[in-house]
């Protein structure tokens, strides 16, 4: 499928204007995708170019291709995101700091009222939504967390977060070669347990987990610089963060197991329960590399990381009574992306998943740079963790 661009972007690009820019523009890959919490709805945003929402058929065909937002009103949105309960209610973060909702009854994106970000550096930069509905969005210099967001698609702000007191503890000298280090964040997850764990990246070697509430203090650390830029991270089963590095390289941090090592109070939070196994003498963090070049994306795949690199996606396996070793991270299936060719230039960028509605299988969708989106379909009901 081709995702059809304007009509001021694809009649210029056509006529190559003086500096190029309209075929730069036509030609440039998306920054984001994603399924919304039915596989009903795929979203497609290509910063500049356009914002897509299309129709996922049974089948898994995907078709129908809305455009939300044209390049003017595309540049603007800074963070795009689906909610975890209420289908097809989107999220966007923009360039002035506020938050915006799409409703689909009233089939409006509405910039709300409260959340603001304020501060000279207000870009809503990445966010996720809480299991229960609750929406946490970051900009450099705030991270906020909503109340439950429901159909009525409004926001109301729970619990503030301030960068400046996380960015003052980064060791710069460890993440950076130069004189100065960008700590704005870049991704933000939410863990699945209850209560749950908060991932932040701070720039793009550094990250932070704190508790949603806002109570307790935060927790860092950071990657080696010869490992790579962060380019990802989820959140799996046993509270496990699994972040992807540039060079080819996952990180597995156990939260619980790195809370109760530092004695942050977090660890005792009222509905939390222990860290499974916790023996504090095991490393809370381990790293292995599963990509040759590099490694772009990660998703999870109904409760397992995978990871998008090279020419394929691989799904890995997490073997908590193996943690601690080297065997604790397996690579269970690597799936090659038909009609992908690796060439100089060219790369696969983003992936996203969502269960079929009518079999067991997996609908999966991947971009590649030059806006080519590839399409297959995995076993489902655990089957792709397996290697099946």
């Amino acid at each position: 499928m081709v995702l059809q661009l304007p009509p001021d972007i694809e009649a210029k690009a056509k006529k190559l204007d003086k500096n190029g820019r309209q075929k730069m523009l036509a030609e440039k890959p998306p920054k984001w995708m994603a399924f919304d919490c039915t596989g009903e709805h795929l979203g497609v945003h290509r910063p500049g170019v356009g914002m897509w929402m299309c129709t996922v058929h049974a089948n898994g065909e995907v078709t129908n291709a809305l455009l939300l937002g044209d390049g003017p009103q595309s540049a603007k949105y800074t963070w795009v995101g689906f909610s975890s309960l209420v289908p097809g209610l989107l999220a966007v973060g923009t360039d002035v700091g506020r938050v915006m909702l799409y409703a689909p009854a009233t089939g409006k994106l509405t910039s709300q009222k409260e959340g603001k970000h304020p501060g000279k550096h207000i870009s809503i930069v990445c966010g996720d939504w809480l299991e229960d509905g609750r929406l946490a969005v970051a900009s450099g210099e705030r991270m906020k967390v909503s109340t439950p967001v429901d159909e009525t698609a409004t926001w109301a702000t729970f619990a503030k977060f301030y960068i400046d007191g996380m960015t003052a503890k980064i060791p710069k000298s460890m993440v950076t070669s130069g004189k100065s280090y960008d700590a704005t964040p870049g991704f933000l997850g939410v863990s699945k347990g209850k209560p749950p764990y908060i991932a932040m990246t701070l720039g793009d070697k550094v990250v932070t987990i704190m508790d949603y509430s806002g109570v307790y203090k935060e927790e860092g650390f950071f990657i080696p610089l010869d490992y790579g830029h962060i380019v990802g991270m989820i959140w799996v089963n046993h509270e496990v963060l699994v972040i992807g590095l540039a060079n080819g390289y996952v990180v597995l941090v156990s939260a619980p197991l790195l809370m109760r090592q530092r004695k942050n109070a977090a660890a005792d939070a009222p509905g939390r329960e222990d860290a499974e196994g916790s023996d504090l003498t095991k490393k809370s963090m381990s790293t292995t590399r599963v990509f040759q070049n590099y490694l772009s994306a990660c998703i999870e795949l109904e409760g397992s990381p995978a990871v998008l690199g090279d020419k394929s996606l691989k799904v890995l396996r997490v073997d908590m009574a193996k943690w601690g070793t080297d065997d604790c991270l397996s690579i269970a299936a690597d799936i090659e992306v038909d009609g992908f060719e690796p060439r100089i230039g060219v790369s696969l960028n983003k992936v996203a998943c969502i269960p079929s509605r009518s079999e067991k299988k997996l609908h999966v969708a991947v971009t590649s740079t030059g806006g080519r989106l590839h399409g297959f379909t995995l076993p489902g009901s655990g089957a792709a963790t397996h290697g099946a």
